[in-house]
């Protein structure tokens, strides 16, 4: 005779099925709105890095065209962008400012993302650097790491257009 085993009647609590309770729900809620925030957060830093690169490939050109007027040697200060080959755009509101003591500056003023906007992003030429006219970038930008060719956090305040001598 095969062996039977006997476990008795069903309990009620096998019967019963169980839903998510509302506790459950929030917690679920929370967490997910959590790394939510933690992903715009985290995106808002990339777009801004994105755009303050992109904001110094436009204004970098500059630089040689500032280098060679200086070279042929400026009878009257550069004022305008377009004498180094450089406009405005959607990006970059520029300003340029060059003297014939070497001393020039190739400023963007950033338009993008809050955390951008408004900010700029600078070249600043220094005749009296070593080597002679070496460029630095300078930002008031609060991001952290900058791109590598911008390595100078302007912490007190951006350097200003250099004026008429």
């Amino acid at each position: 005779m095969p062996y039977l085993a006997y476990f008795g009647p069903p309990s009620r609590s096998s019967d019963v099925q169980r839903g998510t309770t509302l506790i459950e729900l929030l917690f679920a809620i929370i967490i997910v709105g959590v790394l939510a925030a933690i992903a715009l957060i985290t995106f808002q830093e990339y777009v801004s890095r994105a755009q303050l690169a992109a904001a110094m490939a436009e204004i970098s050109p500059g630089k040689q065209q500032l280098d060679t007027h200086l070279a042929d040697g400026l009878n009257a200060p550069l004022t305008e962008a377009i004498s180094v080959g450089l406009s405005n755009s959607q990006r970059c509101q520029i300003q340029v400012g060059a003297t014939s003591t070497g001393s020039a500056l190739i400023r963007c003023t950033l338009n993008g993302s809050a955390i951008v906007s408004g900010r700029a992003l600078q070249w600043v030429r220094d005749p009296q650097s070593t080597p002679v006219g070496a460029w630095r970038c300078e930002t008031d930008l609060p991001i952290s790491p900058l791109p590598a060719a911008c390595n100078l956090l302007a912490t007190d305040a951006l350097a200003q257009l250099p004026t008429a001598n």
